[in-house]
């Protein structure tokens, strides 16, 4: 649940009451608090910030939780997007998550992003994206063949051509290379590799 309140022209400020994130359902009966503000300075530069703080269970997303075992977690994120022209557009994001533990102390990660969108044409459009992610002590994904202690950083690299033959239509294909410091992507044999590549293919329909 979310409310918004604009303040001014440049400033709109939100509140907001979440079961939690990463999570398909509530792992806790505790809610977690979200504020954040929208900043628009001039037309060409967007900046959201947003903090969200409660309690969580101390575990990653998929593994099993300690009964009763849950302590606070704090989040903040922000993004920027910046308009260069009428065919040009660049954005970044920055997350920071802490995760305190009853035992072991905090957990953290950390992520930095970066996006361009360049239109060749009305119809045609394509955008470059950079990611970079470090999961302290492997804790928000945890594969299973990596030590419960271990640093691992994860690159991405993704490029995107999208197609929209009317204003209701947007379709897309993306080319993305992961890597990490790390083996921690599993081939179907089983076996594991430290960088993984992917294509995808995604339909669009705006109401």
């Amino acid at each position: 649940m979310r409310a918004g309140y604009a303040v001014s022209d440049i400033v709109t400020l939100y509140g907001g009451i979440n079961n939690g994130w990463d999570q398909l359902t509530d792992a806790n009966k505790g809610k977690t608090v979200e504020l954040g503000a929208s900043i628009i300075p001039n037309k060409a530069l967007t900046i959201n910030v947003t903090g969200y703080l409660g309690k969580e269970r101390a575990v990653a997303p998929g593994t099993p939780a300690v009964a009763g075992a849950q302590d606070t977690r704090n989040l903040l994120n922000v993004v920027a997007t910046y308009t260069i022209n009428n065919r040009m557009s660049a954005g970044g994001e920055i997350l920071y998550v802490s995760q305190d533990r009853p035992v072991g102390g905090a957990a953290k990660y950390n992520g930095l992003a970066g996006y361009f969108t360049y239109n060749l044409n009305r119809e045609w459009r394509v955008a470059a994206r950079a990611e970079m992610f470090d999961d302290k002590n492997n804790f928000h994904f945890a594969p299973n063949n990596q030590t419960a202690n271990t640093d691992i950083k994860y690159n991405e690299i993704t490029a995107t051509l999208a197609y929209m033959p009317n204003s209701s239509v947007e379709l897309r294909g993306e080319i993305r290379g992961d890597r990490a410091n790390s083996a921690v992507f599993v081939n179907s044999d089983n076996s594991t590799a430290k960088s993984m590549q992917s294509l995808a293919f995604q339909g669009l329909y705006k109401f």
